[in-house]
């Protein structure tokens, strides 16, 4: 993965200057531009360019390498909050043109989406980033992942994949596997000398789980 920490210590000075003077999206939009030119080192003249959606409507930036289109950009004025309906032109432009990724930015707070195209256009949280507190290795190595470097050479995609498995359908089918509830009810009646049953146990895990989680993980099925 390439290194991109000093170059976005360098540049983030512009999005930090760009969120106190209230910039529109026009002028964000060009921040945005730079930084994906300077940072994260695309071709501004051949591959980033406005891509049209649907009468007359433009996503902000399309990253263009070669004939595919991986990664569209919305981007919001500087000091507006992101949020998902943000995006509702780029994932007209995602299904039409089978975008798999959507990134949605102010300048310093990154939201990138992944587009999957089954029955129905869906989308999911693939990583959420934030300058506002100053330049981490973690934020540094997400936000790397949109180098064109990582894109060009599949880095995005397979981040992506490890992402996915390890989604609460994967982890549900882990935490429930026979072995990881006979470790945890052998532990339970050493510590705590309570026997219980393992189904008892997986209904107990389960309801400790985020409502969300739950619900995308389904209903426990023991092994």
């Amino acid at each position: 993965m390439t290194d991109i920490r000093q170059p976005l210590e360098s540049f983030l000075p512009q999005l930090v200057e760009a969120r106190d003077a209230g910039l529109s999206e026009a002028e964000t939009v060009k921040r945005v531009t730079r930084f994906f030119e300077q940072v994260l080192g695309y071709d501004a003249s051949k591959e980033l360019s406005r891509e049209k959606v649907v009468k007359g409507t433009f996503v902000d930036v399309a990253i263009k390498l070669g004939d595919e289109i991986p990664l569209l950009v919305e981007v919001v004025a500087a000091r507006t909050p992101l949020q998902v309906d943000h995006i509702r032109e780029a994932r007209q432009a995602a299904a039409r043109d089978n975008v798999p990724f959507i990134l949605l930015t102010n300048g310093l707070a990154w939201n990138l989406y992944h587009v999957t195209l089954d029955e129905d256009l869906q989308i999911a949280v693939a990583f959420a980033a934030d300058l506002a507190s100053g330049v981490d290795d973690e934020v540094a190595d997400l936000l790397a992942l949109l180098h064109r470097d990582s894109v060009g050479q599949e880095g995005l995609n397979t981040f992506w994949e490890q992402r996915a498995r390890l989604g609460p359908a994967s982890l549900g089918r882990a935490l429930f596997a026979p072995e990881v509830l006979q470790t945890i009810r052998a532990r339970l009646l050493e510590a705590e000398a309570i026997r219980v049953d393992s189904r008892v146990l997986a209904a107990a895990i389960h309801e400790m789980l985020e409502a969300g989680a739950r619900e995308r993980m389904g209903p426990v099925q023991l092994q």
